[in-house]
């Protein structure tokens, strides 16, 4: 592995990006606290005021030490430790010269997510998925997806689990009506859906990644379906004529698309006058620190891209859409060790099935 040239930056910010590492953990937090509640200095054993092992402890306070952070000394039987002024109010000036550069007054507001991809990225992942036979949110449901299995239409072999909901509970499907859709992966919502509108209904597959087209087309080639049809394309370029479909379902894809707002008027141009469209996908509520959004979306692998709950309904309805509303909502519940303790945040990440009528 190369060696990180931290050399070629300002000694200053090399002490700071030490210090701030050193504060990384919430135990080395707390220790910092208990000193500065004791006027700098504690002669005690501090373990027994951390719920932590003794050797747990020593080196959370090792490498508060070699951060300039604290001093020790021995005295007598006793190990005392000290906070460093003169190293905590430079630690204090640095960070608050930083936190004002990057006042939020300084960004522009936006509307979508900044770090919303390309789609380079996106379509390489799946594309990967769709081969390889992997799945996007780990082996079960419990996380971001719900349970097919039980649910008429369902094809094994196009369930992939990239789901965040089950839009086609929600969406009100007819015989006889064409539906759309988006994102539709290895055909899993598209067969269930077609199981509902019938023989005499139709439905269309879009998805911006080869791979998994022809995965679906294998799979409805299979079957012996011949009113469900898949094609390449993009979301925010439908390639569907005007008013052409009665019902768009999508789950879980529409986060990831970088430009929301020209996807739902995308989404509104094709629907019949009437039509209405039902879709899972995940959203964000309140504040999530970047570095908690980023373990997130390691652990759960669909969240990039996500918009905050508010925004995602407000844009619905600038494209036109009337009566959108909230089907189910289910908050994604990930274990602690993936957000490194860092909980002291309010905000979620939700998993939201939204409705919504064209006029």
């Amino acid at each position: 592995m190369a060696q990180r040239r931290t050399s070629a930056f300002p000694r200053t910010d090399r002490h700071l990006a030490a210090r701030a590492r050193a504060l990384g953990h919430p135990a080395r937090l707390r220790i910092l606290r208990l000193l500065a509640a004791r006027g700098g200095c504690i002669c005690t054993d501090i373990a027994k005021k951390l719920p932590l092992a003794q050797s747990t402890v020593s080196q959370h306070l090792k490498i508060l030490r070699e951060a300039g952070l604290i001093g020790g000394e021995i005295d007598g039987p006793r190990t005392c430790y000290r906070l460093e002024p003169v190293k905590i109010n430079r630690l204090s000036e640095h960070f608050s010269d930083l936190f004002k550069s990057l006042h939020p007054r300084s960004v522009t507001t936006i509307s979508e997510p900044c770090c919303a991809s390309d789609g380079a990225d996106v379509k390489e992942k799946y594309a990967r998925i769709a081969t390889q036979s992997t799945t996007c949110c780990g082996d079960g449901y419990s996380m971001i997806g719900r349970r097919y299995d039980q649910v008429d239409g369902y094809v094994p072999e196009a369930d992939l689990r990239l789901g965040c909901g089950l839009p086609t509970e929600h969406a009100g499907l007819k015989k006889g009506q064409t539906v759309l859709d988006l994102g539709s992966g290895a055909g899993l919502d598209a067969f269930v859906a077609r199981r509902i509108v019938g023989r005499e209904g139709r439905v269309v597959g879009l998805d911006f990644t080869r791979e998994m087209i022809e995965r679906a087309r294998a799979n409805a080639s299979s079957l012996g379906y011949d009113n469900v049809e898949f094609h390449e394309g993009d979301i925010v370029e439908i390639p569907l004529p005007d008013a052409s479909v009665d019902v768009i379902l999508s789950n879980c894809v529409l986060n990831l698309v970088k430009d929301k707002q020209k996807a739902f008027s995308e989404m509104y141009r094709v629907l019949v006058s009437g039509g209405h469209f039902c879709v899972s996908d995940v959203v964000c509520e309140g504040t999530l620190p970047a570095d908690v959004l980023r373990s997130m979306e390691h652990y759960v692998g669909c969240i990039e891209g996500a918009m905050e709950r508010t925004a995602y309904l407000k844009a619905l309805a600038t494209a036109g859409f009337r009566d959108v509303q909230i089907a189910a909502e289910r908050q994604i519940d990930v274990p602690r060790e993936v957000t490194n303790g860092a909980f002291d945040f309010d905000g979620a990440i939700l998993s939201v099935t939204v409705t919504g009528w064209k006029s």
